[in-house]
């Protein structure tokens, strides 16, 4: 997310984060029992976004956010909620595709 790392605003790329740390972190803990013959570019990926390691990195990343909350106005929240909302659409969309097999483009 572009606008939000240019945004020079912490809660704004906190927000991305969250969302992509967040999802990777779900999605990786539910697959750590892979196939000992899994190809190691999944392997390594499952390893990196799983675990008490990971899982801490990702509650840091969410208490940031939550720390800085309570002090923005009303407007610095909207433009948060707006990037963690389109970070989560562009995962989602990361997914699917992979999901479906759709090649990806450079």
């Amino acid at each position: 997310m572009d606008s939000a790392r240019h945004s020079g605003r912490y809660e704004q790329m906190m927000a991305v984060l969250v969302a992509a740390e967040w999802t990777y972190l779900t999605w990786a803990e539910r697959y750590t029992g892979y196939a000992a013959d899994l190809p190691f570019w999944f392997a390594e990926w499952i390893d990196l976004h799983s675990g008490p390691g990971f899982s801490g990195v990702v509650e840091y990343l969410r208490g940031q956010l939550d720390k800085v909350w309570p002090d923005l106005n009303a407007d610095q929240q909207q433009q948060a909620t707006v990037c963690f909302e389109t970070a989560m659409r562009l995962e989602r969309a990361f997914f699917d595709a992979a999901y479906k097999g759709d090649a990806v483009r450079s």
